[in-house]
């Protein structure tokens, strides 16, 4: 005779069974809106150096792996309304790749407007403006020791009537590749109280003996927004918790940056 519990004991197996049997899997057609790929720009003034250029388009997310470079295109740089027409073909500058050049020298003059005008065989049309900020001032760089293997170093920048946004890489030896220290800030947010100077102190990570380059660069807001919006997706690249960050791009009907910018340069060993 069965008691009880074994008569719930089956009926539970044959729901078990039941469920097992069921097919949860089901197919779902969702349609996507059609992509429209758009032009995409990355392209510096620098004073006293030539513009380079990278013209691509963006790809959606089911195109081919690659870089989908644009050939075709006309490249318009104006200095203060004052147009010149970008050739096309590889260099290399900075450490990068640039598939549109031209041979004349950008001003060294601060205030400088310049604009990009990208327009292809498809009837894409891309513009960005940027305005050359003032060269940086540096008051002074100093290092402080805690021991030969640990050495801090801190640079105290001029403060301005208006709002000023900043970049500086430090790098050993060489400025190819990735900085070994980097700093993004607008200034109030290293403003010493006591003095009106921005200063910015690194952690203590060189050696008595190696030799550093520290680059300030001073940007425009537009830039500023660029690299901040670029340093956040990274930052959250990979965690399911936070929401997304869009990049903040100053070209329009297209993305990317097109920036000039200005600065200065140390170079000195620690001894």
């Amino acid at each position: 005779m069965w008691c009880l519990g074994t008569v719930r004991f089956i009926g539970i197996l044959l729901c078990l069974g039941s469920l097992l049997g069921c097919n949860f899997q089901s197919n779902v057609d969702v349609e996507l809106p059609p992509y429209t790929n758009k032009l995409a720009v990355e392209g510096y003034v620098e004073p006293g150096k030539p513009i380079r250029v990278l013209v691509t388009e963006t790809k959606s997310f089911f195109d081919p792996i690659g870089i989908p470079e644009i050939k075709d295109a006309t490249v318009i740089i104006s200095e203060n309304g004052k147009p010149d027409t970008l050739k096309y073909g590889y260099t290399t500058a900075n450490d990068k790749i640039w598939n549109y050049y031209t041979d004349k020298i950008a001003d060294t003059a601060s205030g400088n407007t310049y604009t990009i005008k990208v327009l292809d065989t498809k009837g894409r049309v891309i513009t960005a403006t940027d305005i050359l900020p003032k060269k940086p001032q540096i008051i002074s760089y100093t290092y402080a020791y805690r021991s030969d293997s640990n050495i801090s170093m801190k640079i105290i920048l001029a403060s301005t009537a208006e709002p000023s946004y900043y970049r500086v890489l430090y790098h050993n030896d060489t400025i190819v590749g990735e900085p070994v220290q980097s700093y993004l800030f607008e200034d109030f947010t290293r403003i010493n109280p006591s003095t009106g100077k921005i200063e910015i102190t690194t952690p203590y990570r060189w050696r008595k003996g190696e030799v550093c380059i520290v680059r300030v660069f001073r940007l425009s807001k537009a830039y500023f927004n660029f690299l901040n919006s670029v340093e956040q997706a990274k930052s959250i690249n990979g965690n399911p918790f936070v929401q997304p960050t869009q990049v903040i791009s100053n070209v329009n009907n297209g993305f990317g940056i097109f920036a000039a910018i200005s600065y200065k340069q140390v170079k000195f060993s620690f001894q």
